[in-house]
């Protein structure tokens, strides 16, 4: 059923991003996960980065899309705005 989805990205929710620094299963979860992505030849995006552990354990997975607070805080609606007037629409953080 998956393939049948018209989709081309898997982001990967903030809570399965949070114990990763201290859980192995957790790691081991996301293994899984960016296994069938691969599987299934989708882009991944992690979402919820919050903390430079994280960033290892991420890059340990070969996963390099992600965002959250360790790249920026949310900005204000106005801010938005003129970011997306200076960048492409859809240009995600590269995990660095």
């Amino acid at each position: 059923w998956l393939r049948r989805f018209p989709v081309d990205i898997l982001k990967i929710a903030k809570p399965f991003i949070d114990g990763l620094s201290n859980n192995p299963g957790d790691m081991a979860f996301l293994q899984a996960i960016s296994d069938l992505g691969r599987t299934l030849d989708l882009e991944m995006v992690a979402e919820g980065i919050e903390r430079p552990a994280q960033v290892e354990q991420l890059r340990k997975l070969n996963l390099t899309l992600g965002q959250g607070f360790f790249y920026a805080m949310p900005l204000a609606s106005q801010g938005a705005k003129s970011l997306l007037d200076e960048s492409p629409l859809g240009v995600e953080m590269a995990l660095v």
